[in-house]
Formats: structure tokens, C-alpha cells, sequence
């Protein structure tokens, strides 16, 4: 995820691909790196996106769509997934192959007593929403995820232990979390399209073509093009 002319073909492929799904009133919801097809032949990078198997239409799907680390917030709430959900899964994805454990379920110390949507809610609270008001708890006829909802905020605040004043959650705020990225060797370009993209609001996160449309989108295939003229 350094770099820029990969994570730009990414970008590029995943959302054109959205767009045409959206214009379908479709979703894909099974963005995971596994199903991002690569190749490189003669210096060029080909990406394509495989297995269709769960695209389906926006609104129509189970639950528990999407793998744990890419699932937008609004899903992990109870919310059917719709197109918007797929856009976050972009920005999820390359977060999680700079930093393996920074979204997911993954490192949770006790899968039989934390369950998943609190973990991985926790975690998107820390980075986007400290203040949990972007995003929406589960539907109150949905105690089972009231309660998760509910234990995802008090983890946020849980010490790692009753003399540490350490948080149980090591998850800085995206902020924070993208000056240690860039101190890494991520370009600054990758990481603002994160920030684009991975709004924990959906009603404020740009669907595919908007982002398509975008500054950051722009600077970021530039800086692509740049490093493809200088190699």
C-alpha cells in the first residue's frame, strides 16, 4: 500500500466497477483483498474484481454481509446493505493491508466473551467517531444489537487493565493513526482518499461516482502518474 500507482488502479477498478453496479440498483458486498485480481505485465498493473457470487440487490441482502474488517458501520448496526456500504469497504480494505489489525475481529482477546460487532464497532468508534454521534445505534426492536452497540461504546473507554491507564483498545484517532501511516511510507494521496471514503455517517459518505469526481480521487491518480513517468 506505498504504493500509490497500485492502490490508484485499486481505487480506479473498484469504484468504476460500484457505479455500474449502483446504476443496477446492485451491491457487491464482498470486497476483501482475495477477491481483488491482480497481475502486472510489461511494467502495468491489471486489476479486476472476482467472485460476484454475493452481489445481489442493494437492500436485499442478509445481515451479515461483508467480511468483518471491511463491514461498513451502518451493516454492523442492522442496516441491509446498500451501495454505500461497498465504498467503505475500499477504503477499509487498504487500512487493513497497511495496518493488519486496525479494523476487524482478528486480535479480539476473547471471542467467546467479546463478541465481533462490539470489537469491530469499538474500533470504528476510536478512529472516526470518539464521540459515538455519527453513528446510528441499532433499531430498538434489536436488543441483542442495542447490547453490542452499547458494549462497543464502553469498550472504547476500557483500561487494559485496573492499574494500567492504557486503554484496552490500542486505536488512535484516524488523525493520529495516518501521520504514524505517512511516517511509514504511505503517500500522503492514499491516505486522503481514505479519508474520503471512510465516513462512518453514510448519508455523508460519497457514493461511488461523486468520489470518482473528487479532489482527493484526482490527486491521487496524479501521484500514480507521476511515479509511473518516473520509473
Amino acid at each position: 500500500m506505498r504504493n500509490s500507482v497500485l492502490v490508484a488502479k485499486i481505487v480506479e477498478v473498484c469504484l468504476k466497477a460500484f457505479v455500474e453496479l449502483e446504476k443496477e440498483h446492485l451491491v457487491y458486498s464482498d470486497l476483501k483483498p482475495a477477491n481483488v485480481l491482480m497481475s502486472r505485465v510489461g511494467g502495468q498493473f491489471d486489476i479486476q474484481l472476482g467472485d460476484l457470487g454475493l452481489a445481489g440487490p442493494e437492500g436485499s441482502n442478509s445481515r451479515w454481509v461483508q467480511p468483518e474488517a471491511f463491514r461498513a458501520p451502518e451493516v454492523w448496526t442492522g442496516v441491509r446493505c446498500f451501495y454505500k456500504a461497498d465504498v467503505w469497504a475500499i477504503a477499509a480494505m487498504i487500512m487493513q493491508r497497511i495496518d493488519t489489525n486496525i479494523l476487524g475481529n482478528a486480535d479480539n482477546i476473547d471471542k467467546t466473551l467479546i463478541h465481533p460487532i462490539a470489537w469491530c464497532l469499538a474500533k470504528i468508534m476510536l478512529l472516526f467517531d470518539p464521540f459515538c454521534s455519527s453513528i446510528s445505534p441499532p433499531s430498538d426492536i434489536d436488543k441483542a444489537l442495542q447490547d453490542s452497540f452499547k458494549l462497543a461504546q464502553i469498550l472504547t473507554i476500557t483500561k487494559d487493565n485496573e492499574d494500567s491507564d492504557e486503554l484496552l483498545l490500542q486505536i488512535p484517532s484516524f488523525e493520529m493513526w495516518a501521520d504514524l501511516a505517512r511516517d511509514a511510507g504511505v503517500p500522503k494521496a492514499v491516505l486522503d482518499v481514505i479519508h474520503l471514503l471512510a465516513v462512518p455517517n453514510p448519508t455523508k459518505r460519497p457514493s461511488a461516482f461523486p468520489a470518482l469526481q473528487s479532489p482527493e480521487y484526482k490527486v491521487l491518480q496524479k501521484a500514480a502518474a507521476a511515479c509511473e513517468r518516473h520509473f
